[in-house]
């Protein structure tokens, strides 16, 4: 399957097709639809061609929903670095959730 991906704000597109926000997340909206099972594997494709392989490795409880417990293979490199700076009066440094 061809990831459909939205271009960014700037017109940019990731190389990779997503582990976590894409692939990790498709595979769970096919289980959660029947369309997938633990064992089963989702092969997720970039627009240029760059593949994320999941798989559903288990069944997990999230809360009061089932859920699964996948797995994600590709390959990556490394294209650069980042240097992440916390201020510790940032109220919000560790995060935050919306309900």
């Amino acid at each position: 399957m061809r990831c459909g991906q939205a271009p960014a704000p700037l017109q940019a597109i990731d190389r990779s097709p997503g582990g976590t926000g894409t692939t990790s997340a498709r595979l769970a909206q096919l289980y959660g639809k029947g369309r997938l099972k633990v064992g089963d594997t989702f092969r997720q494709e970039s627009l240029i061609g760059t593949v994320f392989e999941g798989r559903i490795e288990a069944e997990a409880d999230v809360g009061p929903f089932k859920g699964i417990k996948p797995s994600v293979g590709g390959w990556a490199r490394i294209i650069g670095h980042n240097t992440i700076f916390v201020d510790d009066r940032d109220p919000l440094a560790h995060g935050f959730q919306i309900k």
